[in-house]
């Protein structure tokens, strides 16, 4: 399968998650402004949806960029020394920014990727993309677990069924907010200066939930932040899993975006 990435390297300000051009941030009590005084991508609420149960879990962070015994900011040779030696190792001599790619097979033509970007000049693990069902991700999730598992094992706000994200013209429902309101397209202009956190069903381009074929899709940027305010140009996180029309995990990816010098 074809992963997607946010590469701020060669398009910082242009923020398209999943060829879906829209992508939601959470403001938390703290934030600087009200997200529906500021954004085009308003969270409409409906009541179509039951209220869930209190969740108990924890909202997406940094500590959960792991792969196996590998873990974001690790060298290669640290990576090597916890999941063993890549069946495919290489730089690419076309990237315009510095990058080493381990690929480790698996079965049935399944495969992992990891990803090394240079970060204060040393190479650093920042990216994982799956297919592979035995490799396990954060909090025990895997490919091939359906995406109701997967969810239930990070917060979500009771009401996040009715939390509709809609269109920037307010006609189309475009996925769902598990916990967050804000988009990021106006990131700069809203002057947050507080962490910023979403949870996103992103329906893929798909009509509803039902159809199947959606992104879970969970981001972070926290504080310090390179200016004064959040922009573009900070170091964040997001965590990505891929689902099938069954509504089964068929890949997971998560990248961490160094700060942009």
């Amino acid at each position: 399968m074809h992963f997607k990435t946010l590469r701020k390297y060669t398009a910082a300000a242009a923020i398209c998650i999943a060829a879906v051009s829209f992508a939601a941030c959470s403001s938390g009590a703290g934030d600087s402004t009200d997200a529906a005084d500021t954004d085009g991508y308003i969270e409409e609420e409906s009541s179509t949806y039951a209220q869930l149960p209190e969740s108990s879990q924890s909202r997406f962070s940094t500590e959960d960029m792991v792969f196996g015994k590998a873990v974001m900011g690790m060298t290669p040779e640290e990576v090597m020394a916890a999941v063993g030696a890549p069946d495919d190792d290489k730089t690419p001599a076309a990237e315009s920014t510095p990058e080493r790619v381990f690929t480790y097979n698996g079965a049935d033509g399944t495969k992992s990727t990891l990803i090394f970007w240079s970060v204060n000049g040393s190479m650093k693990l920042c990216g994982v993309e799956s297919t592979d069902p035995a490799k396990t991700f954060t909090r025990g999730t895997h490919a091939g677990m359906s995406a109701q598992d997967v969810r239930d094992k990070f917060y979500r706000d009771a009401n996040c069924l009715n939390a509709n994200v809609m269109s920037d013209d307010n006609a189309t429902i475009l996925g769902k907010f598990l916990y967050g309101s804000r988009t990021l397209d106006r990131l700069e202009e809203q002057k947050v200066k507080d962490p910023i956190e979403y949870g996103m069903i992103n329906y893929n381009g798909n009509g509803d939930m039902e159809s199947g074929g959606s992104i879970l899709e969970y981001l972070s940027f926290q504080p310090p932040y390179k200016g004064e305010f959040a922009s573009y140009s900070d170091d964040y996180s997001q965590l990505m899993y891929y689902t099938n029309a069954a509504g089964n995990v068929t890949g997971i990816c998560w990248y961490y975006y160094p700060e942009v010098q």
